[in-house]
């Protein structure tokens, strides 16, 4: 098993008919991998920080519209109540 230092060399060889077909190489070494890498969980650390702040975002709406709901329907009942009498 190669060390993190050591290149990551992935090979591919098929046979056709007997014959083998060139070699396809496929090389990076540590600096790429770990560029590569950051690169990549910034993306997603990106990606969720925007997703988390649509999220609050919307809660934040959704916790307005209950509380405007909740003024409004206490508004309401008290309006009622200062029409009844009791005579």
């Amino acid at each position: 098993m190669p060390s993190c230092r050591d290149a990551v060399v992935k090979r591919l060889r098929t046979r056709v008919g007997g014959r083998a077909r060139p070699t396809l190489e496929f090389s990076l070494d540590r600096i790429e991998i770990e560029r590569y890498h950051r690169d990549m969980l910034q993306l997603a650390l990106d990606e969720t920080n925007r997703q988390y702040r649509e999220w609050c975002n919307e809660q934040d709406q959704h916790r307005a519209r209950e509380q405007a709901a909740r003024e409004n329907h206490s508004k309401r009942v008290e309006d009622v109540s200062k029409k009844i009498t009791f005579d």
